[in-house]
């Protein structure tokens, strides 16, 4: 994704020469600029001078890119600090996916289906930017998978590590499957959770963190590289985050 520009130079040279006669009636030898004269004469046969080429800069190299923010932990608040940060949220129920959560209420929850056997959700908001005008903002993305538990079996870091290798191309939200790294697990509700590391960009090493919830027929696929991509926005974002994940229910 880029657009390069080409300049063209025209560099004109007007060479300027002169003859004219040595004190003894002899011509005189006629130099170029920046060339040393040659006598001329039947006993100093002329010789060629060829100018050393000029040197050229060798370009800087490539700067390198900024280190990705470390990871938080994905610990989830008590009880106590879930009520306090959730307070004035709203709640969202879909059956059909199986899944219900709160959210806070200046944000919007759309849906996308995008295959019979995927659905994309974002939670976001209108905003107007200084420098890009209108645009969303997000607070958190998951994709949710309908999945038979009884045929791919999600329950050990392996497991789900290959299950993101191993599904289609138009599902997959890493292009080429990975490469992913499973950190750790935990519990979301009465469900195993998998924390695992994926590509910012293709051919990146796994610098972005995500979240994998593993439901009886549906298995989340929850974004939470926000704060690492925004860090003046950490503090506040991340303990929602956590919230919302406090209160997220698989009930499929």
């Amino acid at each position: 994704m880029g657009k390069y520009l080409i300049f063209s130079l025209a560099i004109v040279f007007i060479l300027l020469s002169g003859c004219g006669k040595s004190p003894t009636g002899e011509p005189a030898g006629i130099a170029l600029p920046g060339t040393p004269a040659v006598p001329v004469g039947p006993d100093a046969p002329a010789a060629a001078v060829t100018p050393s080429p000029a040197p050229t800069a060798a370009e800087p190299p490539p700067p390198a890119p900024a280190p990705m923010p470390t990871p938080r932990p994905v610990v989830l608040p008590s009880g106590k600090e879930v009520l306090q940060l959730t307070a004035g949220w709203k709640p969202f129920e879909d059956p059909n996916l199986g899944i219900r959560f709160l959210y806070p209420s200046e944000y919007e929850v759309r849906v996308d289906s995008l295959t019979p056997h995927q659905t994309g959700i974002q939670i976001d908001r209108p905003i107007k930017d200084p420098t890009w005008g209108e645009m969303r903002e997000p607070f958190i993305g998951m994709f949710v998978f309908k999945v038979d538990q009884k045929e791919i079996g999600l329950t050990s870091p392996e497991e789900v590590e290959r299950w993101v290798r191993r599904l289609p191309a138009d599902e997959n939200p890493i292009p080429g499957g990975g490469p992913v790294q499973v950190t750790g697990k935990m519990q979301i509700g009465e469900h195993p959770a998998f924390v695992m590391m994926e590509p910012l960009w293709p051919g990146d090493p796994p610098n972005i963190q995500s979240l994998i919830v593993v439901g009886k027929e549906r298995v989340l696929w929850i974004g939470l590289g926000g704060v690492q991509l925004y860090p003046d926005q950490a503090e506040k974002l991340w303990p929602q985050q956590m919230a919302f994940l406090a209160t997220l229910e698989v009930i499929r």
